[in-house]
């Protein structure tokens, strides 16, 4: 019985999110060609600043996949409230990143300008804030359902779970740090900052919103160091699990 729960969990997460996957990836492709469509009509600095979104948007979504995988490969616990919500929260948040980036263009109306799609954009931090947070409970939740499973396993497996368990604690660190600096972002690209220093120019949201590609490129960063991290811990778990005896395999 405590297998089929632990099977049921791993089932769960991969059968759902591997639904929601495929849906937000219709929704990215409709935007990517939406973007690319729009050559011509937008700014070119407009139409790379949404293909950076729509590059970080992609690689967060990769993130969010490949963490989930590993969750279940290293937790053995039965399905909880967060386990069962939380694919659902990863599946609204990523789809909500995509349609963002569509430009908006009036059929047969004049070619919006720069200022507008920009303004347009300083949305997708709020939905990249929102899908950091559902990230940082799901954090928690796998720090919880490490700590049940150490008393389930042998210990010449225990110390890898520790491992596991202080690296999910400093990403939970990070992902809230992450939060307030989206946050922040949204609020600073939709109504600027308060006028420093003389700088009113630059605190201003118009003045902000040139640099909107920057965050672009801060989060594809950071999600490139996140899956990279992950494949190293599933590495390092590859090689814990080579040393043991066949019965001792989970």
């Amino acid at each position: 019985m405590r297998t089929h729960l632990a099977e049921e969990r791993r089932n769960h997460l991969h059968i759902t999110v591997s639904i929601f996957k495929g849906i937000t990836l219709g929704a990215a492709a409709y935007a990517l060609l939406a973007i690319l469509a729009a050559n011509g009509k937008l700014d070119t600095r407009d139409q790379l600043t949404a293909l950076v979104f729509w590059l970080a948007s992609f690689t967060a979504m990769i993130v969010t996949y490949d963490g989930t995988m590993l969750s279940s490969l290293v937790t053995i616990t039965a399905t909880n409230v967060v386990d069962l919500v939380v694919p659902f929260l990863y599946g609204i948040t990523e789809f909500s990143l995509f349609p963002i980036l569509v430009p908006v263009l009036s059929p047969g109306g004049p070619t919006p300008s720069s200022a507008a799609a920009l303004a347009h954009l300083a949305w997708w931090p709020l939905g990249l804030a929102f899908l950091v947070l559902v990230g940082s409970i799901d954090l928690v939740n796998s720090q919880t359902a490490l700590t049940a499973t150490m008393n389930e396993l042998p210990p010449h497996l225990q110390p890898f779970i520790i491992r596991v368990r202080s690296l999910l604690r400093k990403n939970q660190y990070a992902t809230g740090g992450s939060f307030i600096f989206y946050l922040t972002a949204f609020v600073a690209l939709r109504f600027g900052l308060p006028h420093v220093l003389g700088l009113n120019r630059l605190m201003s949201p118009g003045g902000l919103r040139q640099w909107e590609c920057v965050l672009g490129l801060f989060v594809i960063a950071n999600s490139v160091f996140g899956i990279w991290t992950i494949e190293q811990t599933r590495r390092e778990l590859a090689e814990a699990l080579s040393t043991a005896s066949d019965d001792l395999v989970i």
